[in-house]
């Protein structure tokens, strides 16, 4: 969607909020040069849909994520047409698994049981309270077969699909794309579920299937939850969480302030937490989450090869930095640092480290921390979160941003939609850098997930850009907070 809206704000050159005649001309002679007043005419009439000469955002996004449009713009800017069958032809055909020519609904309970159990997997609550595939598979059958002849045609099939991209607002131009990797999760954990069931035993097949399915989960996703039902469900939320909040205003007895452990001190802390802790050599069983996909590769083929990566959440990590009762106006005397690592066993550890301005100690005194972190506004904690990542510099990574709203998030500051946003975003801003033909390079030698990971690793944010960030996907921080912590 923030690409469609990117293109929106592009195409309206004086920045009026909306496209007249004039700037879509302006654009149809770049992008289709063949164009003549006729066709522009035709186009400007389809799009404006309240008939008053303009097309303003919400008709510019109606339009290119209608999915019985003919036309569309694509992901490389181009203009060209659109074919809905085509794109959702390769969905039917793997539905189809007898190559029948029709959907039984033994098939169709199959394929609907694998894109609702990977959603169960890798959840996310908003999201999967308004996916379409949510539902039981013989109500859901029911619905497509319209003339209720016990099978799924692929007109009914086409119909059904229409109208949950519809709903979803899933933009034509990535929804070829999508459709493929959905394509190709669903059709690698078919096929992993066949040769099981002959008994054939597929090296490597269980980090497959994981990759497979977490995958799968983020192409449905984007593919079939309802957009205005997630919005709802945010604005709810939202406003309990609000709410609750609101109740405990006056209850806020703990400020941010000046005088936070610095870079060196709190390498110190890493180090001495390697030490005293150790570390666990653990299998990462994390699968990406939302639209993080793909599996990382080794750009040079055979070097280390062999070797297994060491799981960064073995190793311990700050989660949260923040100061100990103080009065309002005056510097804490002394800070508070949560650090996280994963047992022998799997399982999340949490250890509380005390800073007084020599050095760094083992704490034992939970309420205390409690305390502490109950004081702060909660935006002070996502901040505290971020300045933990960043270990005091005043900027991070994009694998810093992550983990800071991962913790953030767990800690229930923030919702993990809007988190997966920003990732998803910033993931998506790296893409559409790319150019054209080095993207399908990378995408052909499987190199694409590498390349975008390494160009994250280049961006550097500050606690401020990642608010910003926040704003950007419809978070409403507290300007309380924002004040607090001295972020414009």
């Amino acid at each position: 969607m923030e690409a469609v809206i990117k293109a929106f704000h592009e195409w309206d050159a004086d920045g009026a909020g909306t496209i007249e005649r004039c700037e879509l001309e302006a654009v149809m002679a770049r992008i289709s040069p063949q164009w003549g007043p006729r066709q522009i005419t035709q186009l400007m009439n389809q799009v404006d849909q309240n008939g008053d000469g303009v097309i303003d955002l919400d008709e510019f996004v109606a339009w290119l994520t209608d999915p019985t449009a003919k036309q569309t713009l694509h992901k490389d800017g181009w203009f060209g047409s659109f074919d809905l069958a085509a794109v959702i032809r390769p969905l039917y055909d793997l539905f189809d698994q007898d190559n029948s020519g029709v959907v039984s609904i033994e098939e169709f309970k199959e394929c609907h049981s694998i894109l609702r159990t990977s959603l169960q997997l890798h959840p996310s609550a908003c999201q999967d309270k308004a996916s379409s595939i949510a539902g039981d598979a013989d109500t859901t059958f029911g619905g497509v077969d319209q003339d209720h002849d016990g099978f799924i045609t692929f007109e009914e099939f086409c119909r059904w699909q229409g109208e949950v991209m519809r709903k979803s607002g899933i933009p034509n131009g990535i929804l070829p794309d999508v459709i493929e990797e959905l394509v190709g999760a669903l059709s690698l954990i078919l096929d992993i579920d066949r040769r099981s069931q002959s008994g054939q035993q597929i090296e490597g097949s269980l980090e497959a299937l994981q990759n497979g399915i977490a995958k799968l989960a983020a192409a449905s996703r984007q593919v079939y939850s309802d957009k205005d039902v997630i919005d709802q469900l945010e604005q709810e939320r939202s406003r309990s969480r609000s709410s609750k909040q609101g109740e405990r205003s006056e209850t806020y007895s703990n400020t941010w302030c000046d005088g936070a452990p610095n870079e060196n001190e709190l390498l110190m802390l890493i180090r001495q937490c390697t030490s005293e802790l150790g570390v666990s050599l653990v299998a990462d069983s994390r699968g990406p989450r939302g639209p993080r996909i793909g599996t990382r590769r080794n750009s040079r083929a055979g070097t280390r090869a062999a070797a297994k990566p060491v799981d960064r959440s073995a190793l311990p990590q700050i989660r949260i930095l923040i100061p100990c009762m103080h009065e309002p106006g005056e510097a804490a005397k002394t800070w508070l640092a949560q650090v996280k690592r994963k047992s022998v066993a799997g399982a999340n550890e949490f250890f509380l480290y005390e800073y007084s301005g020599t050095r760094w100690k083992r704490c034992e005194d939970e309420a205390s921390f409690k305390a502490a972190l109950e004081g702060l506004r909660p935006w002070v904690c996502v901040h505290s979160c971020l300045v933990a990542q960043a270990l005091g510099k005043p900027k991070m990574n994009y694998q810093a941003v992550d983990r800071a709203l991962d913790a953030a998030v767990e800690m229930d500051w923030i919702r993990k939609f809007a988190a997966d946003r920003v990732c998803s975003n910033l993931r998506r801003t790296v893409t559409d850098n790319m150019d054209h033909y080095h993207y399908e390079e990378l995408k052909a030698a499987g190199e694409l997930e590498a390349a975008i990971d390494h160009q994250l690793s280049k961006i550097q944010l500050s606690p401020s850009d990642v608010f910003d960030l926040l704003t950007g996907v419809g978070v409403s921080i507290d300007a309380a907070a924002r004040a607090q912590v001295k972020l414009k």
